[in-house]
Order: C-alpha cells, then structure tokens, then sequence
C-alpha cells in the first residue's frame, strides 16, 4: 500500500537534513488515515480577528484595517447602525505590521498561532451619529464572518503609532481616546500626560467588551516613579482607574495584558478624562412627566445633586447628559415607570405604610446593610415583586426576601435567572396585615453609592400571548452541494405554546429550507439549510418571521440576535467549494537554522486546471519562530511543485516546527462570475515538519555595545564561523529598523577565505535614534544557490544631548 506514503521525497536542497523516520506503517493505520482524510482536509472561509483602530470619534474620517485570514486581495465590507458609512470594498494594505517579540517559550511555541493580514478601509461617521457600538463584517466567495465590533466616541483621537522594541513613553493631550494594541507578547504601552495638583481623572480601558483577548492592567505613575494607582478588572476585566493628582507634573499610564501575553489582535481603546466623568446615580429612575432629584457620584462633579425633568414618552429608558463647569458627563440611563416613587430612608418612620402598586428606590450604602420597606396587604391579593439593579447598570447583587410582622420568612429569592442577579418573587399573601420586604447585597462584604436598586412591587398583570425569536447568530455560510443546521429558539408568554411556523424572506434560488417548525411546547428547532449545484455564489440578507396561532388570533414575529445591538437579519454566504487539494508525504527532517529548505508536494486538481498561489497559511497548527516562505506560482496544469521556507537564524534547536501552506486558485463559475478560492490542510502528512539543528554559519561582533555621536563613525569588528559546507564569500548586512533614523552601514564582502573583518557604523549629522532595540548584523552565504543566514546583534548607547 504506497498510495499514500511513497510519494516523492522532498528535496534535500540545504545542509545536514536527515529523515527521522523510516519502516513501514501498519496496514490498518494506513487505511484510517486515509478514511479520515476526507474529513481532515479543509478549504479555508474567511475570519477575522481585529479591526484597528477599533473605533472613531464622531464627525470624522477614520481609516482602518481590519487584520483577517483568506481575505485575499479584496473583499466586501459593510458596517451596520446609524451615523456610519464604510468603503464597500476592502483591499489588500501595502504592509502588516509585525514584531517578534521576545523568545516564545515551551510548551506555548506548540500551540496554534494566527497570522492575519491587513485589509485597508475607512469609515466616515456622521456628527450627530450615537455613541457606542456598530457592528462590521466581511464576506468572501467562500463565506462570511459573524459581526464584530466597532465604538463611537466622543472625544478627540489618536492612533498609536506602533514600532519594534522596548515601548516609548507617547504625550498625549486630553481629554483623548488612545487606539493602541499589546503587540508583540510583553508589550507594555506608556501614555503620558501633564497633571495638576487636585485635579481628578478617568483612565477607562475598552477591550474585552468589544471582543479583545486583552486582559488589561492599568497603573498610573507620578513623579519621581511613584506608583498612584492600579487596576485590573473595574469594568468586566477591563481596567478602570481614577485618581486626583497630589502634585503638578507628568503622569505615566502604563497598559499591558496581565499574563504579558499579546498579538496583532489585543487591541484596545483608552480612554483618558480630564472632565466630568459619573460613576454612580441616586435613584435609578423616577415616574413619567414628574420632577426628579438626583445624586450624582463621580469625578469632578462641580454639584453632588441635579435636578431632571423626565419625559412622558412610552420609551423604558431615558438617556440623558448632565452638565458640569461648562463640561458633559458620560450619558446616564434612568428608567421611566407610570407608578408612585417611594426614596429611602426606608418607611420605618412612617405612620401608614404605603399603598401599593409603587417602586421602592433604595441603596445598599455600607457592607451589611438591609434596607426594609414596609407594605399592607390583604387576604387572597397577589403582587409581584421585581428588584432592578444589575438589569439597570448597579452593582448590587441582590437577595430579596418578603417577611410576615413577627419576622417569620415567607419567601425568598437571589436570582430570577441564571445569568441575572436581579430578584424577583411573586406571592399571594394569606390575610389582611403589614408585611416587610427586605432587600439586601448578597455578599454582605460589599456596599456602597452604586449600589442601587428599584424595586417594584405590583399586581401581576395577565400576560397576552406572545413569542420572541432568536438566531443563534447573524451570519451562515453554506457551501454549494451541502447541507447545514441553523439554531432558530424562541421564548414564549402568556400561553402561547402552540407550534410556530417559520418562513424565510429572500431566499436565494438553489437554497431550500426543512424543519421550519417549533413544534408545540418546545423552544427551538434546528433549521435544515441546503443549497444545490445551482445556488449562485453570494451573500444574502434573510429574514426569518415565525407564525403563531392563539384561538383565532394570529401572532408574527420577527428574528432577531441576541447580543446588543440587534440584528434583525441573517446574511447568508453561499460559499464556492475549493476543488483542488495539496497532498504531501509524511516526513520529519533535521534542518538547520538559517538554512533555506524545500518541500516537494503534489497536487489534486480535481478538475481545476488554472494557475495556483501557494504561500505560507494565514492560520498555522504552531507559531512560526519566524519562519518565511515566499509566494510561488504554480502554472496552470501543473500537479507537482517544491516549496521552499527560510528558517530564522536565531531559532532554538531541538524544537520542531510545523509549517502549514496554502493554495489559492481563481474558479469560473457557469456563469462567468471568478471566485478566487483557497485550500489548507492540517494533517501531519501536509505539514512540513522540522527538528531544528544548530547552524554551520555564525557571525559575532565586537563590541556589544556602540555610544551614538553625530557624525561619528564606529568600526565593528566582525568574525565569521563557517562550517564544512559553507564556502564562497559571506555578505554582511546592518538590519535598521524602519523607525531609527540616523544611521547607516554600507554592505559589505567577507572573502571566502577571510575569518574577520571590519563593519563600520556611521552615524548622521541630524536626529538620531530612538535606539530602542538592539540593532541586527546578517551574515548570508549561499548554499546551491539558496540564502544561509546568521546573526548577532548589539546595542546603541545614547546620550540625551545627541538625540
């Protein structure tokens, strides 16, 4: 059985590669593997994992990039909500910024590792635009992503401009919205700022709720280097500091991820407020066309307590902004209700309790307290009593609990759901008498002026029937000659649990829908999606309305996500399946590092004969180590190639490295429509699969260390190692980085047989620097015609009065 593992070996094309593996493989091993195969191998859709920066202030242009995997050149964007209009079209950007950072250690070098490419667009957003969240997404022949995020701010701007190195401490102006990522691992972001004695300010990170993996820490430094404050997780595991400044002077806000973890894609938005900023209001709502007073909790508030009108619209909420010196805080929510508003201090001093229906607008202000509020109730009367405090941004975490006069324990409750830790109950009291609601914070530790709650307390209302619809997501691909289940639930009320029909608008020709039907009593159905040979190829925008009947009244809603803001339609891709495939043979090599090796695989065209883009995948099974590869054409008809990879000269031997490639190949539909496609395989048999051994080429400078002088010229002396198969001359290149300026090396010919020689360094006449990264010396020697590289590296001292 050589179907599978005798194809042709890769070319021994660099020095010292030898196979680790030889024999014959069990029979039965084979024809598993080969079963599997077919579930294994995969054409690649399209994903995303940043948009960068991750939002904009409102009135302006902001251009972008979104970092994604098989994107390709160009692909179509759009993004959702009021106030924004986008580029429809996103293309390939000239360059994707990359740092390598330090050495990834074992065993976190063996796990998976993405590698996005930028795709550029711009956004504009229209002054009056609202402030928060709008949702992004992109799409190729392939598929499409679920949407992700994107914030409009309020206030001024800045991007960071990112480069290689030790991190440099960035000025700012506030108030300021900073748009920076932890890029590479251990990044560590300095933004300073000049500070005035008493003067309060807000650092708000914004990460993780809008889908970040940063983990954010903050710590604001003061003069002298002394630490003022630290936070990790204010809001979620998003940081937020506050702090008045002791002293006049410069202020350091230091962001990293708190496990020094970070990538392309641990993005964030800071915020730093000079202004007013409110933490906490008092109550949380108030009645409907009446005047309210209301306590504000914050930094810089120039008055503790405003006084607002509320609206008698029928809207829940109302959202408003106060003012302070001149300044607008954040917006507040407050709640809007139609019954009588009772304020602690709670009514123990009250001759007559209360009547009911009515909300209770109290606080849980310090650890252990209870707040009670006494109430009269009747023999038979049932009321219902609904605490609103996380549902209404407080931090109380409630336990509510009803009492008879002698104290004894009617009911209780900590949570009305899972994942809400608000309280309910709903109780039928047995006989006329005065009855005790007592609301207290569940962790008796905790308390405080964002603390609050409402609590309404009225009789149950008969609930008319009704239903809601929820799509599991906002995005479906669906390849052309498949099939796929699509998650459509459903929550129901007052008595309506009957089947639900559903129907799908704009349903593209070649796409049929089954199992539409929540049957009666149940609350969801997996829908069945399958698109023929003839479903054309492209994204559609569905809506799903379900159909219920109750007696003879016919109720219709519409679907709709679940997650803020809603959507309330499905875009469906009808994805072009890749029809080639790239086969390897199984094998494990010792490469040395430095050296260029190449990879022998075949193809199955599956009746593609057009030319095919092989490349390193966008997606890797391992982080590189720095690995490259090129990109190379395969021409059309072709079903053998070679691929060669550069192996980086500073990589630790004994490790292995998995390198996976990619092919992508421009398919003619029966239409005439071109649909560029793309294939990956992550089965070890694809795979080119290294042990990295030490390299026969090195270089060492002396000295380590160089001091910076305008006009100066500093010789370094450069020694050469060369091994047995390393002959011929060796050039010798000065690696810059793109952000220092003032210095310069011309490339230089070490002769083959010369072991040392002299590298000089010139420094310019103007700017130097910033020198904050060790700079680079290559060695590369040709090995049959193929790169073979070392390295070492040394530092540039700086004295202040020569930057």
């Amino acid at each position: 059985m050589t179907f599978l593992f005798l194809l042709p070996n890769a070319l021994k094309r660099t020095l010292k590669v030898w196979p680790l593996t030889t024999g014959h493989w069990p029979l039965t091993l084979l024809l598993t593997v080969y079963c599997l195969l077919p579930t294994l191998l995969q054409a690649n859709p399209p994903s995303v994992s940043y948009i960068f920066p991750a939002g904009g202030q409102r009135g302006t242009s902001v251009a972008f990039h979104v970092g994604g995997h098989y994107l390709h050149e160009v692909c179509p964007f759009e993004m959702l909500g009021l106030g924004v209009k986008a580029t429809p079209l996103l293309h390939r950007a000239p360059h994707t910024a990359w740092f390598e950072g330090p050495l990834v250690p074992k065993p976190y070098s063996s796990n998976s590792e993405d590698y996005p490419k930028d795709q550029a667009g711009a956004v504009s957003i229209a002054p009056d635009a609202p402030l928060g969240v709008r949702r992004y997404r992109v799409w190729t022949s392939q598929g499409v992503i679920p949407t992700m995020k994107y914030v409009i701010g309020d206030f001024p701007e800045i991007v960071e401009q990112e480069i290689d190195g030790q991190p440099l401490p960035t000025p700012v102006e506030l108030p300021v919205t900073i748009n920076g990522r932890i890029f590479p691992r251990e990044d560590v972001d300095t933004w300073t700022f000049a500070g005035k004695a008493g003067h309060g300010y807000t650092c708000e990170v914004m990460a993780a709720r809008i889908g970040s993996p940063l983990d954010s820490r903050l710590e604001i430094i003061g003069l002298a280097g002394r630490p003022i404050a630290e936070n990790v997780d204010g809001k979620g595991t998003d940081s937020f500091v506050q702090f008045i400044a002791p002293s006049d002077g410069e202020y350091q806000v230091k962001i990293h991820d708190i496990n020094f973890a970070g990538l392309q894609h641990f993005v964030y938005r800071l915020t730093i407020n000079d202004g007013p900023v409110i933490n906490d209001v008092f109550p949380l709502g108030g009645r409907r066309g009446e005047s309210l007073s209301v306590e504000l909790n914050g930094m810089n508030i120039a008055a503790p307590m405003a006084t607002l009108q509320m609206p008698t619209t029928t809207d829940s909420t109302y959202t408003h902004q106060f003012a302070s010196d001149g300044k607008t805080t954040n917006p507040i929510t407050f709640e809007l209700s139609d019954l009588p508003e009772f304020f602690e201090q709670p009514n123990e001093s009250a001759t007559e309790p209360p009547a009911l229906p009515a909300v209770f607008n109290g606080r849980i202000q310090t650890a252990g307290e209870m707040d009670r509020w006494t109430f009269r109730a009747g023999p038979g009367q049932e009321f219902l009593f609904d605490v609103r405090a996380s549902r209404l941004g407080s931090r109380l975490d409630s336990v509510l609990t009803l009492e008879a006069s002698n104290g004894t324990v009617l009911a209780e409750n900590d949570n009305l759901a899972t994942d809400q830790t608000d309280s309910q109950l709903r109780h039928t009291f047995p006989a006329e008498g005065i009855y005790t609601a007592v609301i207290r914070e569940r962790t008796p530790r905790r308390g405080g002026a964002g603390f609050a709650y409402r609590l309404h307390v009225a009789q149950p209302m008969e609930t008319a029937p009704d239903f809601q619809l929820q799509l599991a997501a906002d995005a479906l691909t669906l390849k052309r000659g498949s099939e796929l289940k699509f998650k459509v639930s459903t929550t129901r009320s007052g008595g309506c649990d009957g089947p639900i029909e559903l129907s799908f608008a704009d349903l593209p020709a070649g796409v049929t829908v089954s199992e539409t039907t929540i049957a009666a009593n149940k609350s969801e159905t997996q829908v069945k999606y399958k698109a023929d040979d003839t479903a054309k190829i492209d994204a559609y925008r569905l809506t799903v309305t379900g159909t219920c009947k109750v007696g003879q009244q016919t109720i219709q809603r519409q679907a709709a996500t679940t997650e803020a803001p809603v959507l309330d339609h499905l875009l469906l891709a009808v994805a072009m399946p890749t029809p080639f495939k790239v086969i390897g043979a199984f094998e494990t090599n010792y490469v040395s590092r430095g050296a260029t090796y190449f990879r022998h695989y075949t193809l199955d065209r599956g009746g593609f004969e057009g030319p095919l883009t092989i490349s390193l995948a966008d997606r890797q099974v391992r982080h590189l180590q720095g690995v490259t590869g090129p990109e190379i054409i395969v021409p059309a008809g072709e079903t053998e190639f070679d691929y060669n990879i550069k192996l980086a000269p500073w990589m630790q031997p004994a490790r292995t490295a998995r390198i996976v490639v990619m092919a992508v190949g421009v398919v003619t539909d029966s239409d005439g429509t071109q649909h560029k496609v793309c294939y990956t395989s992550n089965i070890a048999n694809d795979q080119i699969i290294m042990m990295v051994a030490t390299g026969e080429l090195s270089v060492d400078i002396s000295p380590k260390s160089v001091l910076a002088a305008r006009g100066r010229t500093a010789p370094l002396t450069v020694k050469i190692g060369r091994g047995q198969s390393i002959s011929g001359p060796i050039t010798l290149q000065l690696i810059i980085p793109a952000h220092v300026r003032g210095i310069t090396a011309d490339d230089v010919t070490v002769p083959a047989d010369t072991d040392e020689i002299s590298l000089p360094i010139q420094f310019g006449d103007n700017e130097l620097g910033p020198f904050n990264i060790p700079l680079r010396v290559r060695a590369t020697a040709l090995v049959d015609g193929q790169p073979y590289t070392a390295e070492d590296q040394f530092e540039i001292l700086t004295d202040r009065t020569q930057q």
